[in-house]
């Protein structure tokens, strides 16, 4: 009888949903670097959410949730511009029911990322070689297409970004002129997989994973160790480099910064002063008369789009339009503005002050939390991965409650990575 039940449980193994969760938890996130189409992305979250509903998974997140502040603030976030919208923003049954679906898929995902790191010490561990994997693979794949459609002759031979980037100091006309005169720009730059095919959002997301890289690279003492992280590392940086996302070199500075800063044992005070210069600089540029003569490309429209949704803005200061909102905002100037291209615009256009005050207070805990392991190797890698979402949520992004997209990575994964550490301290007050 006893010989009967262990052959019964090596063929037909006991389902384990927690093990499950966590590793479809890593696919989800490595599917965004790899899968071909959205759809397929989309499918490993939806069965994240099955696997989730089990009993044994279900009691686990929810017990989560009761626990982290930073969960807590993550719910209250997000379930605010959802039930609010029903009353601000009056939808379709249909529009409403999307918003309540994607708002539960993204507190379910938020909670498996949690418990995964609560019942699985290796799981970040995991999570982050698998996220740097992806990323190296999916800049090499761009790499190599952009460098076959170079031999082929599909670009032409003055489009490149060794050219582009001795344009950036161009004056807009003089780079508009260049773009036409050559190809669109769009054409010739890196192009990566599925929801990350747009060159902007692949080369923001692969500068995350550069930035994950580099944290953890500086921390390393084993040579091999090293080695694999700068291979890594670089095979990211070029996929960054030919996508010419400014946004992303602008985030990896910075994040790199705030790593070096942590490796030195800087004391907390220093960590709080980056993150306010990083904001204070970018009210500088934005109210300085002539900054958009410096970023002439992209981020040249983005003083038109704030206006437009400033404006928006100030006719329902306090809880905004509702995340149903489909409003594509125009300005004076004729420029269109589908989204925000800044997060903290978007959150108070969809949601208000009440939104923005939410979401500022979530990322000042998530920095706080953080800072108390500055100096390990983990904390490092979440504050400079809070680093790096700030500085490029700052131009760029826009709702942040939708299917998984490029947000999911860049700012929902560094509020986990905080979330990481909280639950590291949870454990070791727990244990004295």
């Amino acid at each position: 009888m006893i010989v009967t039940q262990k052959l019964q449980s090596l063929i037909f193994p006991p389902f384990d949903s927690l093990k499950y969760s966590a590793i479809i938890s890593i696919a989800s996130i490595a599917g965004l670097y790899l899968c071909l189409d959205s759809h397929s992305n989309n499918l490993i979250t939806y069965f994240l959410a099955i696997i989730c509903l089990f009993p044994r998974t279900l009691n686990l997140i929810i017990s989560n949730y009761r626990s982290s502040e930073l969960l807590k603030l993550s719910a209250l976030l997000i379930l605010y511009l959802f039930i609010s919208t029903m009353f601000i923003s009056p939808a379709g049954i249909r529009k409403v029911f999307s918003a309540g679906a994607n708002s539960l898929l993204l507190l379910i995902f938020l909670g498996a990322i949690i418990s995964s790191d609560h019942n699985y010490p290796q799981f970040r561990k995991w999570l982050i070689i698998s996220l740097i994997i992806s990323a190296s693979i999916a800049a090499l794949y761009g790499i190599f297409e952009y460098i076959k459609g170079r031999q082929a002759g599909l670009f032409p031979s003055t489009a490149g970004s060794f050219n582009f980037l001795n344009k950036c100091l161009g004056t807009p006309d003089e780079l508009k002129e260049w773009g036409q005169a050559n190809c669109d720009l769009a054409q010739w730059r890196v192009h990566l997989f599925g929801r990350l095919k747009n060159p902007v959002i692949g080369g923001v997301s692969l500068g995350f994973a550069a930035a994950l890289a580099f944290s953890h690279m500086i921390y390393e003492l084993r040579w091999r160790h090293f080695i694999l992280w700068l291979a890594g590392l670089t095979c990211i940086l070029l996929g960054v480099y030919f996508t010419t996302s400014r946004g992303a070199a602008a985030g990896l500075i910075s994040a790199g910064t705030m790593a070096i800063i942590c490796r030195l044992n800087a004391p907390p005070f220093l960590i709080y002063l980056l993150f306010t210069g990083l904001f204070g600089a970018f009210g500088w540029l934005v109210i300085g008369p002539s900054w958009i003569e410096y970023i002439p490309r992209g981020i040249g429209d983005r003083n038109a789009i704030w206006d437009s949704y400033l404006h928006a803005i100030f006719q329902r200061p306090f809880f905004g339009a509702g995340i149903t909102d489909s409003t594509i905002l125009q300005n004076q100037t004729g420029t269109i503005a589908q989204h925000a291209h800044n997060i903290y615009l978007s959150t108070t256009y969809y949601g208000g002050l009440v939104a923005l005050a939410l979401l500022s207070y979530l990322q000042i805990r998530a920095i706080k939390i953080a800072t108390k392991l500055s100096s390990s190797t983990f904390g490092a890698c979440a504050l400079s991965a809070m680093m790096y979402s700030c500085t490029v949520l700052l131009v760029d992004g826009g709702l942040f409650i939708t299917k998984i997209t490029w947000l999911w990575l860049v700012f929902w994964l560094p509020i986990l990575f905080c979330g990481f550490i909280e639950n590291k301290l949870s454990r070791e007050q727990t244990v004295i």
